[in-house]
């Protein structure tokens, strides 16, 4: 029960934080509370070993929500693209779309040449993510770095360019774990009572938590979803757990994000939601 007791300690440093003043400074201890927690963990261990199973992730998307001025959609892609030192060299897409449109609909589309990474502006939102590679399965600590370099720089030109008042943040991680047995048995032996549910074809699990992270109210959903071999086209196909981590700042709060605290926050989220999985999903070697 180590991993749980690290989570339970890590989610405890995080809700005491969002009592301290200028809590938005407070997000940048987290990777020193972490390792603190993993020297910690690590001296209890007396003889118990436990592992934790792969999960590697497919897609991060961070959305920033708040009023985005487009009257310059062109100079607007220019910023952003500068600020990432031609990140996005896909070449901008300008959709001619009219301002009475859902502010849903994307105004201008970045990408990268590969696509991994690719950035929507929309009149309420500005919308960063990447995915993995083909063929990769990297977790997210061998990723997050260089995804947080690359949102602190749009955040900074979101913030003094744009002068855009951020005010909820969303974070969603897309992830998969490669299991030695069809998904859909390992879910239901670990959340459901064997027996009960009997042969089924696909299986989805949701759970809802509401905290403080860094002093901010968020909503997390935890999301898991699997098929059944004989609805999957091979065995191993079957045998992946697909889980959606989605932390987001509460609606009826407005905050106002600075530059410094958008990306910190993302780098919270990432630490709790590695050490939640890793504390869900341990196993017993």
């Amino acid at each position: 029960m180590l991993l749980s007791y690290k989570s339970r300690l890590l989610r405890r440093v995080l809700q005491r934080s969002s009592k301290a003043p200028h809590c938005q400074g407070v997000l940048f201890g987290v990777y020193y509370i972490n390792n603190a927690l993993d020297t910690f963990c690590n001296g209890l261990n007396f003889g118990i070993r436990k592992v934790a199973m792969e999960i590697s992730v497919r897609r991060i998307l961070v959305v920033l929500s708040g009023d985005v001025a487009l009257s310059d959609r062109i100079g607007v892609a220019q910023s952003l693209n500068k600020s990432t030192k031609n990140l996005f060299n896909g070449g901008p897409a300008i959709l001619p779309i009219p301002d009475d449109a859902p502010f849903e609909i994307p105004r201008i589309i970045l990408r990268s040449k590969d696509e991994n990474f690719v950035c929507h502006v929309s009149p309420k939102s500005l919308e960063f993510s990447l995915k993995q590679k083909k063929g990769e399965n990297k977790r997210l600590k061998e990723i997050q770095d260089d995804f947080l370099s690359q949102l602190a720089d749009l955040a900074r030109v979101v913030k003094t360019e744009l002068r855009v008042k951020v005010e909820r943040l969303g974070v969603v991680i897309n992830s998969a774990m490669f299991l030695e047995e069809p998904s859909t048995d390992f879910l239901i032996k670990r959340f459901l009572k064997e027996g009960i549910v009997i042969d089924p074809r696909e299986v989805n699990l949701s759970f809802l938590h509401k905290f403080a992270l860094g002093g901010f109210k968020v909503n997390r959903w935890q999301r898991f979803s699997c098929v059944s071999p004989k609805d999957e086209g091979t065995l191993e196909g079957a045998k992946v757990l697909h889980i959606v981590t989605d932390v987001n700042t509460v609606p009826e709060i407005k905050y106002d994000f600075s530059a410094e605290a958008i990306p910190s926050f993302c780098s919270q989220v990432f630490t709790f939601t590695e050490s939640d999985l890793e504390s869900l999903f341990a196993k017993e070697d």
